[in-house]
């Protein structure tokens, strides 16, 4: 045979997937078609290719592979398509919201040499409150939740935590009380949003509502004169707010009934004396 002319690369064309690998071969051959041997040196611009001719995928494309000696050179094309689903991403990995909001995921699949594979339909769950088929997240407790989607027996995570909303209820206990004058109550209040979460940074704001004592910032209750009232407190927080109210009874102490006994009963002592006397200077009637 003459000197080489030429190198042909056989397949010329392959598709394979990015799991699997492709077996290329090289021929040399004269000016006049004659065979010539021929040890090429192979490269790829993606990939690998082994000094025997395999070739190893990555990316997905299509991508030259050559064989050359010297200066001749010969070319086959081979189409790089993603393998199968190996991992699932969730996007964002992480995010913070309150129980008022909503929080929209992600979900993106990948083959084992990390090209994206699409995901047909990927089951959303979540290990609280509600996520749609779309991975719209609506929760509910205050936590930290993980939110998962799951397609083929391939599963990915990510992480949402729920902080309290507004201000939407507030509980104040006991709901009602009874005291003495000059006694003492302490009531207590907790707020709460729109999903039944406590919201530990609510600021409050107590009332008494009625003529019958004081209370002071923290909701304790001094009684002042007998009588009924009511015990107002408001929270506020998050942008909310919201009124509870107590009912309180104070009860007359005895120094104050005396206070008022004596006066009425010495009146009324008054009152019954002057009758009588009224009734001693009435005339007899004349006698016939």
């Amino acid at each position: 045979p003459g000197a080489l002319a030429r190198i042909d690369v056989t397949p010329p064309t392959a598709t394979i997937t990015a799991d699997e690998r492709q077996q290329f071969a090289a021929a040399g051959f004269d000016g006049k078609g004659n065979p010539v041997p021929v040890l090429p040196a192979w490269s790829a611009p993606e990939g690998t290719v082994s000094a025997a001719g395999l070739y190893t995928p990555r990316r997905v494309g299509t991508w030259t592979v050559t064989a050359s000696f010297g200066a001749v050179a010969g070319t086959a094309t081979v189409t790089v398509t993603p393998g199968v689903l190996a991992a699932i991403v969730v996007t964002p990995p992480s995010a913070t919201i309150t129980a008022d909001d909503t929080q929209q995921f992600a979900a993106t699949g990948y083959d084992a040499k990390g090209n994206a594979v699409l995901l047909t339909a990927p089951s959303w769950t979540s290990v609280d409150g509600q996520i749609s088929s779309a991975g719209l997240f609506t929760p509910e407790h205050a936590g930290d939740w993980e939110v998962a989607a799951a397609e083929g027996g391939i599963r990915g995570t990510a992480v949402v935590t729920v902080r309290p909303g507004a201000v939407r209820s507030v509980i104040v206990t006991p709901s009602s009380g009874d005291v003495g004058e000059g006694g003492v109550i302490d009531f207590e209040a907790e707020a709460l949003d729109g999903k039944g979460n406590p919201v530990p940074d609510a600021e409050f704001t107590w009332t008494v509502d009625g003529d019958v004592g004081a209370i002071d910032e923290t909701g304790e209750f001094s009684a002042g004169h007998g009588g009924t009232g009511r015990v107002v407190v408001t929270a506020r927080g998050g942008g909310g707010t919201a009124v509870a109210e107590a009912g309180v009874a104070v009860a007359a102490s005895p120094a104050w009934v005396l206070v008022w006994a004596v006066p009425v009963a010495a009146a009324l002592l008054l009152l019954l004396l002057l009758f009588l006397r009224r009734r001693r200077r009435r005339p007899s009637p004349p006698v016939e």
